[in-house]
């Protein structure tokens, strides 16, 4: 199906018609702004600058959701955001910091971690 719209969150794909009666993403209910196809771009970036962005989304996420409980949606967007780039480059190393975390700890399977943001390894994020 080409898509219209897709959800920022559960990345399913929606004709016009479907988004024309919808108030939510009728997959997960996020009531995030739908992604439009026609604003799909492609830009050049080093991945390690990439990464940094993402990092820091990913630590403000979590800030905010650790603060307010109804900014828990900011993490999910910001996972579904940096699993759908990193699908495009899966030999890449993670772009978020529970993603890198995640290959330590599959690595190294006795390792603890402490803090806000916890390991995630990619086989689960995929």
């Amino acid at each position: 199906m080409s898509y219209y719209t897709k959800c920022i969150d559960c990345r399913a794909e929606f004709t016009q018609e479907e988004c024309l009666k919808a108030n939510c993403c009728p997959a997960c209910k996020s009531v995030g702004i739908p992604l439009v196809q026609a604003d799909d771009i492609q830009i050049k970036i080093n991945w390690h600058e990439l990464r940094v962005l993402t990092m820091w989304a990913e630590f403000w996420a979590q800030h905010q959701s650790s603060n307010n409980p109804e900014s828990i949606g900011m993490k999910q967007t910001v996972k579904s955001i940096a699993t759908a780039m990193e699908e495009q480059y899966p030999s890449r190393v993670p772009l978020t910091m529970a993603g890198e975390l995640g290959e330590a700890k599959d690595r190294y399977p006795d390792m603890e971690v402490v803090g806000p943001i916890q390991p995630e390894s990619r086989k689960k994020i995929h």
